[in-house]
């Protein structure tokens, strides 16, 4: 098994059964509000992932919004670190 995919698996069991609905939804818009430090970064970055790999949705389609120029940097480390390649820059942009 390559280690994308082994990565890709283990990221995927670290995900609660409310996260897994928010990677799993497909058609229009969504948004996700929770706590702090309850995982919604790590389920954004996966439901982009999903959306991108398994459904070939062009990145350049996607955004992920953030209140924090703080919380824009880690997703953009973490959308790249999960995805190489991707623009992150394009991807993930702060609200003002």
């Amino acid at each position: 098994m390559s280690s994308a995919k082994k990565k890709k698996q283990s990221s995927e069991r670290r995900l609660n059964p409310e996260q897994s609905l928010v990677v799993e939804h497909l058609r229009g818009p969504l948004r996700v509000g929770a706590v702090a430090g309850s995982g919604k970064t790590q389920t954004l970055i996966e439901r982009t992932a999903k959306l991108v790999e398994e459904h070939g949705v062009p990145p350049n389609q996607i955004l992920l919004i953030s209140f924090s120029s703080d919380a824009r940097k880690e997703m953009e480390k973490r959308l790249v670190a999960r995805l190489p390649g991707a623009a992150a820059g394009e991807i993930c942009r702060t609200f003002h």
